[in-house]
C-alpha cells in the first residue's frame, strides 16, 4: 500500500489524536503526528496552514 493511499479513517484518528496532543500540551508528539500526516497525505493544504 502506498503511504499517500492510506485510509480516510487512520487519517482522520492521527488529526484527532494531534488535536488532542496539542490541546493537552504534549507538542513534541503532536509534531510526530503533524510529520507523518505530512507523510502520508502531502497534498492536504489544511496541515501546511
Amino acid at each position: 500500500m502506498s503511504l499517500t493511499k492510506c485510509s480516510n479513517r487512520l487519517v482522520s484518528a492521527l488529526i484527532e489524536a494531534l488535536m488532542f496532543g496539542a490541546k493537552h500540551g504534549h507538542i513534541e508528539q503532536s509534531e510526530r503526528l503533524l510529520a507523518a500526516l505530512h507523510v502520508l497525505r502531502p497534498d492536504f493544504v489544511e496541515l501546511h496552514a
